[in-house]
């Protein structure tokens, strides 16, 4: 999945020339102290908060008054040599949270079509959970709404024989109805069924059916997470009805309603929820840090002002919102009535339907109160928003020696540069970090230069206005909208001060947190860390694989299409049918609150869902983190690169986009169950031609949709298994394949072929290729998980694995023994044949942090909290460290 970078590295000089210059230049009239800081004060995307004032107490307890500069730089001399605490106010730049659109008006027209969409989906998912329904999209149109049944020989249950019945009756009407109605319909089923499917998993038929009558009442579609927490107000509140007693329980319902109102609703709910709980927090320092990191996650910018100003739109989004519950209340009270006393609902939901439609009402009647309650907790948190942090100054000059020291120029891949790309010597015997550039491993989180957050001392301090050095550049007056230079990274010395969004937080209920964690302790090892043998053969499982790249696309963001074959394993429907897998092809399924992610090669990793702002993390696979942006599900990747998924298939949900930490996307749009185009990002697109759901052909078009060429062509055999694959020089394939769908053959265009042999268990036992090369043949002993290979040119190989498919011993033809330990699919440990071990251990990510060798000696690496490699110290304590700029691009090694 990676995407390499370039990028030419800069001498410390030509950097400090460039950026590192600023006319913010204080004294803190100490000059016996002497010492200095430099503030970098900038968000989680590396742009600069411009012109934000700051008090810094230094340890004289001298109060110094400053701000920092366009590119969020001021340079502080002549203080005192101990802890400083910093309090940072807001910059000028403007806080522009993202609006949601309205895009789903059919359903919303009447309480009449949110009460039979609701009903509707409810009876589809529940129907579906038992197998009776299945959602047919080949079959779907914009003219018709398709539904398989259940078959003739199928048995209803007895207690959902009424639900069935019911089903179909509303099939009826809406396939009877008006063709935009059968569009919504077609709509929701790929856009909201999936979450809202999983959020009702506890088979709550009350709350699901609640959520999904809400669902056609709202003018939003793609925020399902936010139509869950309205009806999941409701139930919380049925489960303890002391919660009424609480006007901030009755704010926060009034929250999840204004949530789904288009414009800035959803950015009113996330502030006015973060300061809420900020506030049940007595205020405390670390609770209110944490809601100003939490509704920064909206929008970089100026948060007093940003707040301010979404306070001063309850009145008018409440209003709205208090109009849209009224239509809420009125579908769910006419979904009530059309169920009959003998009806479906009576039978599955009891009294718990009618008892949530009771507090909605009360939620009604306190609205007006609610939307003045969360007026007066805005006014109490909005003087509360400052940046504490603490930090130590460094002894005089350390800036301008940084500046004059010279470094070589030199170029080298960004994502994470060797340490000899640096001017020092290179350590000849300094391991790799397993595979920096592309991987992916996950840990603590290094050395973080961001100082800890503290309170100041409640000293009362001496004040100190700023003064002007010698050399110091008049300052300017402030400019109303201040001008950003180009970002630049900072010197390391620069106590780097971060005004970005959390990154850090316990997601999930426990029930989930429970499921995931078993999922993930059966989770099998990751095919980057296979051995091979063969042609080739994994030698844990013994399954034939292949991996071929179709086509390889340049631009800011560079896109492929790698496809991955395997002969054992479970098989997943996919755009090149279900024996291929593509890494378009990467998904997150939903179950009971976990959402599991498959990637391009089968790999598997498993989540708790989060809620917004929060993080979860798969121990087991620990490259890949999931949040929640916006109400949207993020998948964040070491490399740094972002996935988001807004289409569903299900419980599936497919790729929508791909982005890079500069900004560069690349989007996938989806029409029904069918990917139809990709968005490039230089705009130029690919057409994606299909035929029940597989890929027939890529075309390359301008962005003005006119085609320029054939990428790649594809065919299939009767079983839908891929036949064929024509595309540039040296990717052109043909494939043969047994009736289990095991690869018996495959051959290009010219001499080249290989053949393979399997057992019953779709293990390899025998190879063939043409001119005989990698001739061999495999043994499998199940009892003692050992697996053989004979190689064509004499000698066995032997390998041990564990039950997670994980190498542990690995024995050549000369008798040597190489063993392997790990820790949750994570390689900790390997004893070479002479008895030697090296030791990893890794951070957060994944990452390798510390390798020693045999001998003793010790190699560091140390990464920021994003996995981006910030430093390398080798055995002898020589280190070599990594500057960045906002894209992540190395600026400089030293």
């Amino acid at each position: 999945m990676s995407q390499n970078k370039q990028a030419t590295l800069l001498s410390s000089e030509d950097a400090a020339s460039r950026g590192f210059s600023t006319d913010k230049k204080i004294s803190g009239g100490c000059a016996k102290c002497g010492y200095e800081v430099l503030i970098y004060y900038h968000y989680d995307s590396g742009e600069p908060v411009p012109n934000a004032p700051f008090v810094l107490i230094d340890s004289n307890k001298t109060e110094i008054h400053g701000q920092t500069d366009a590119n969020g730089l001021c340079f502080i001399y002549d203080m005192g040599g101990g802890t400083f605490e910093l309090l940072l106010e807001e910059g000028e730049d403007e806080f522009t949270p993202q609006e949601t659109i309205q895009n789903n008006p059919v359903l919303q027209s009447t309480p009449g079509y949110a009460a039979l969409a609701g009903e509707y989906f409810t009876l589809f998912l529940l129907l579906r959970k038992q197998g009776l329904v299945t959602y047919d999209a080949d079959d779907s149109s914009d003219r018709h709404v398709d539904v398989d049944g259940a078959g003739i020989l199928t048995s209803i249950p007895d207690d959902y024989k009424k639900a069935y019945k019911r089903f179909w009756e509303l099939d009826k009407q809406i396939n009877r109805g008006n063709r935009q109605l059968k569009q919504a319909i077609n709509k929701i089923h790929h856009s909201l069924a999936a979450e809202t499917a999983d959020a009702g998993g506890d088979d709550n038929a009350a709350l699901m059916m609640f959520c999904e009558i809400i669902l056609g009442c709202i003018p939003v579609v793609g925020q399902a997470l936010d139509v869950y927490s309205i009806g999941e107000w409701c139930w919380q509140t049925h489960e303890d009805p002391k919660l009424m007693d609480d006007p901030l329980h009755v704010a926060s319902g009034v929250l999840c309603v204004i949530g789904v109102i288009p414009g800035l609703g959803d950015a009113i709910k996330v502030s006015g929820r973060a300061i809420i709980k900020a506030l049940r927090n007595a205020s405390s320092p670390a609770a209110v840090q944490f809601a100003i990191k939490t509704i920064r996650s909206l929008s970089n910018g100026n948060l007093v002002k940003g707040v301010t100003e979404l306070r001063g739109l309850l009145k008018e989004y409440g209003k709205k919102g208090k109009a849209m519950l009224l239509t809420m209340q009125q579908a769910l009270v006419k979904a009530m009535k059309a169920s009959e006393k003998d009806g479906w609902i009576v039978a599955l939901m009891k009294d718990r339907f009618s008892k949530m439609l009771d507090y909605l009402d009360q939620l009604v009647k306190r609205y007006d109160e609610a939307i003045a309650t969360l007026e007066k907790e805005f006014d109490k948190f909005i003087p509360l928003i400052v940046t504490r942090v603490s930090g130590s100054p460094r002894p005089k000059g350390s800036f301008a020696k940084k500046a004059d020291a010279p470094q070589s120029h030199t170029t080298a891949e960004s994502r994470a540069a060797s340490p000899s790309s640096g001017s020092k010597s290179e350590p000849t015997d300094a391991p790799t970090a397993t595979k920096q550039s592309d991987a992916k491993p996950g840990g603590d989180k290094g050395k973080d230069q961001r100082p800890k957050k503290q309170s100041p001392e409640k000293n009362t301090p001496h004040k100190s206005e700023p003064s002007k050095p010698t050399d110091a550049i008049e300052e300017k007056p402030k400019p109303k909208v201040p001008v950003k230079k180009k970002s630049e990274a900072p010197p390391e010395e620069a106590n780097s001060i971060n005004a970005g969004s959390n990154t850090e937080k316990p997601s999930g209920k426990k029930g989930a947190k429970k499921d995931a964690q078993a999922k993930d302790d059966n989770a099998k090892a990751k095919t980057d860390d296979i051995k091979k043998n063969g042609d080739p053969v994994d030698m844990a499982t013994g399954a034939v694989v292949e991996q071929r790249t179709d086509i390889q696309l340049t631009g800011t963001l560079p896109l492929s299409l790698q496809r991955y074959y395997r002969s054992t394993g479970e098989r997943y429907a996919g755009l090149l049918g279900r024996l291929w897998r593509t890494n378009w092809d990467i998904s997150l399924t939903l179950n009971n609150g976990v959402a599991t992610l498959t990637d391009g090669e089968f790999n598997q990793a498993f989540f708790v869902l989060p809620n917004e702002g929060e993080v979860s993390r798969s121990p087991s696979n620990l490259q890949w983190r999931l949040t929640r942006q916006q109400g949207e599900l993020v998948l964040h990747h070491v490399d740094g690169l972002r996935y988001r998924f807004e289409h569903a298939l299900g419980l599936q949900l497919c790729l929508t986009s791909i982005e890079d930490t500069a900004g560069n996307r690349v989007t996938f749009e989806w029409m029904l169950s069918d990917l139809c185009w990709v968005v490039l990002s230089d705009g130029r697109l690919i057409h994606v031609t299909t035929e029940r759901r597989r890929i027939t052909a890529l075309t390359l078009c301008t962005p003005q949709r006119q085609p320029l060429k054939t990428l790649a062509s594809y065919t299939y055999d009767e079983h839908g298994h891929l036949l064929s694959i024509r595309a540039d020089e040296g990717r052109n394939f043909d494939y043969r394949y047994s009736p289990e769908g095991w690869l018996l053959r495959w051959s290009d265009l010219g001499s080249t072929w290989v053949e393979h042999d399997y057992d019953k268990k779709g293990r390899a036992i025998r190879d063939r290729t043409s001119e005989g090369y990698w001739p061999g043949h495999f043994e499998y002993d199940d009892d003692t998980l050992t697996s053989h290979y004979h190689s064509g040119f004499g000698g066995v190989f032997s390998y041990v694995r564990d039950e997670r498919n994980n190498i542990l011993l690995q024995r050549t033809p000369d008798g040597g023994e190489t063993r392997f330990e790990w820790v949750d699919n994570q390689l900790v440990a390997e004893t070479d044949p002479l008895g030697g071990r090296t030791a990893y251990q890794r951070n957060d990510w994944g990452q390798v942090t510390e390798v020693t060798l045999p001998d003793g000696a010790t190699h560091h690496y140390a990464y920021d909290d994003n996995g981006q490699l910030l430093a390398y110290t080798d055995p002898l304590g020589s280190e070599w460290r990594y500057q960045r700029n906002a894209a992540g691009q190395v600026v400089e090694v030293n």
